[in-house]
């Protein structure tokens, strides 16, 4: 006679999430020319090992000079159970950008007879991040002649934190002084002689034809 024995086999369900062996970091408030670099986790399992993995998302920057960094560990072991633990990295940036070089003033232009000079491009710097995007909107206010204007120039420098700085120019173009024609004299014997004399052309100092008044006579 032969007797089979029992063989009792056990099987362990694994239901305990892994669970991370350093200490996790805490939420910060950091400046942006001091983000501090991620936390290397590890993690330990009641039934074999666990992997780490490792992720950042940075949020959109509605408000100027503030965004949020989200760093996500992700523990997981062999039975598929996962712990994971986010950190909120709150960065910071007050600090404007700053312009490069001499910036272009305001002035009065005479000589120009109302043509508009080109504009400068700028550029700019910034203590965190890329370089500042740099945009320029030009506005022109005519006056009450053609040589007469107004331009109104505005620089923006923009970071990677929506903090702006703004340059404006206002250049005034002006008519340039001239010179009317001499006054003339008519000398007749009766009032009933007198004629209006033909109106004079004149021109301003740009070549402009100008349109003079009615004389009186009196």
């Amino acid at each position: 006679n032969y007797k089979i024995g029992e063989i009792e086999v056990t099987t362990k369900i694994d239901v305990v999430n892994p669970t991370f062996i350093e200490a996790l970091p805490i939420d910060i408030n950091v400046f942006c020319d001091n983000i501090p670099v991620a936390e290397t986790l590890t993690a330990t399992d009641d039934c074999g090992t666990a992997e780490v993995s490792y992720n950042q998302a940075a949020s959109t920057i509605t408000s100027p000079g503030v965004q949020v960094l989200k760093r996500t560990w992700v523990a997981t072991d062999l039975s598929g159970n996962t712990r994971s633990y986010t950190q909120s990295v709150i960065v910071q940036d007050s600090i404007r950008p700053t312009f490069i070089g001499n910036l272009p003033a305001s002035y009065v232009e005479t000589t120009t007879c109302g043509v508009i000079p080109e504009a400068v491009s700028l550029s700019a710097t910034d203590n965190c991040g890329a370089t500042p995007v740099v945009t320029m909107e030009e506005t022109i206010i005519d006056g009450n002649c053609p040589s007469s204007k107004q331009v109104i120039r505005t620089w923006k420098a923009v970071d990677d934190y929506k903090n702006e700085s703004i340059h404006t120019q206002i250049i005034t173009l002006k008519m340039a002084d001239f010179n009317m024609p001499a006054n003339g004299t008519l000398t007749v014997s009766c009032a009933s002689e007198v004629v209006a004399p033909a109106l004079p052309e004149v021109k301003d100092a740009c070549g402009n034809v100008l349109t003079p008044s009615t004389p009186e006579i009196s």
